[in-house]
Parts: structure tokens; sequence; C-alpha cells
């Protein structure tokens, strides 16, 4: 166990220097485009900073090719197929639950009283259905997601940084990239230990692209003249909403 924080701490320290350096990169200039404008042009030069781009492109298509097409997609496909909705809304709810300690702690690194408050209460009423319930309201739920550390980074007026593409995991940033490590060391799924933080963490993946990621892939490679350039933007429009939340 010790071994497994010392190496959690170690990635913790390794991508907040990456952090810091992309803190001195030039930010983006104006904000991104919103693909479901009328008005929206891919071919427009795009302000966001993204200097990896020949790295990046590759590493996207690898996903795309590789990750989605041949792993995520058809598990997916059984996933929908061999699971009913109703288990699979018990699903979502016990990873979105298991995600409370991340929620706490962006409510107290934004000082944000009513969340924190409304936060506990649900997590503590939720816990009686042993996480497999949500009571909260479809709305409210949306409103607060699973969590998001990187809203707390912003708060404290850290930059977006270089845009960056991960291999496995996709589209992030280097502020992004810190609160995605907070997010993981926080989550007791993958405090279990293996192989059962490995299938509660496949899972969650499989749940978390069904009913989110693989539709909004599809519709980017569908009207998009380069999906590398619409996902890009469409990441940092889904980042700007989240974070106004």
């Amino acid at each position: 166990m010790l071994k497994r924080w010392i190496v959690k701490s170690c990635l913790v320290l390794s991508v907040f220097f990456l952090l810091l350096l992309g803190a001195c990169a030039k930010p983006p200039q104006n904000n991104p485009p919103d693909l479901l404008d009328d008005n929206y042009d891919e071919e427009e030069t795009s302000s966001v900073s993204d200097p990896l781009e020949p790295l990046n492109r590759g590493t996207f298509w690898f996903n795309k090719e590789v990750v989605y097409d041949l792993g995520l997609t058809p598990a997916s496909d059984a996933y929908d197929f061999v699971t009913p909705d109703l288990v699979q809304t018990g699903i979502g709810n016990f990873f979105h639950n298991s995600k409370i300690l991340v929620r706490l702690l962006e409510d107290l690194a934004t000082f944000d009283v009513k969340n924190l408050g409304k936060d506990t209460f649900f997590f503590t009423v939720n816990s009686v259905g042993l996480w497999f319930i949500d009571l909260r309201s479809t709305q409210d739920r949306s409103d607060r997601g699973d969590g998001n550390f990187s809203k707390a980074l912003a708060y404290w007026g850290i930059p977006p940084g270089t845009y960056i593409v991960w291999p496995l995991i996709g589209p992030s940033n280097l502020r992004d990239s810190v609160g995605s490590i907070v997010n993981f060391i926080l989550n007791p799924a993958t405090l279990a230990g293996s192989p059962e933080s490995f299938i509660l963490g496949a899972i969650d993946k499989i749940d978390g692209y069904h009913r989110r990621d693989k539709e909004i892939i599809d519709t980017i490679f569908e009207v998009s003249l380069d999906p590398y350039t619409g996902t890009r933007e469409a990441y940092y429009d889904i980042s700007k909403k989240r974070l106004a939340e």
C-alpha cells in the first residue's frame, strides 16, 4: 500500500512540474468556438495552445483506431446488450457516488459552502442504497458532474497550459492532467488493489464511454472536416462549460 501511494505521489509531482512549465506558455486569447454554433467555421485559426500538435495527432489517431474502434466501442456495445437499463443506471450511480471525495475537495478548495452541504447530504442518503441510487435531480446531477478538481485549480488562477492528447485517456491539457491524477488518487475504486481496481476502472471507463463519449466522438467524425481539430475545440468548449457550472 505504501509503495502504491509513493508511486501516485511521484505522478502528481511530475505532472505538476509539467503544469508549471505550461503556465509559461501564452494562454489562449479568445474563447474556443462552440461546435453547435451555426456560425462555427472549422477552418478558422484556433486560439488553443497546441505546440505538440504533430505528436498529439499521432496519439489521437491511435486512440481512435485502436482504443475506441477496437476496444471501447465493441465493449460498449456488449455492455449495452447484456446490461438492462436499470442496471446501467445503478452502475452509473455507483461510480458517480464513489467520486464524492473529489467533489468535496473541490467544494472546499473553491469555498463553495452551498455545494459542500448538498454533496455531503446526498452522499449520506445515497449511501443507504449502497451507492447504487442517486436521489439528486437529473439537472442537479448534471450540473455537479463526477467531480472536477481542475475547477479548483482554475479557481486559484492556474492556466490550462498546453493541449495534450494522452494515449488511452484522450484529450486534456496540463491543468486538467493534474486534476485527473487527483481524481484518480481520491477515487476509492483505484484504492481497492489489483486486480479489483483494474476491473472497477475498466467498468467505469466503459460505462462513461457508453453514456457520454461515444456519441460525442461519433458526431465529431461525422461533421468535422478535420476530426482532430474538431475534437480539440470541442474539448475546450466542454471544459469551459464545466468550469462555469
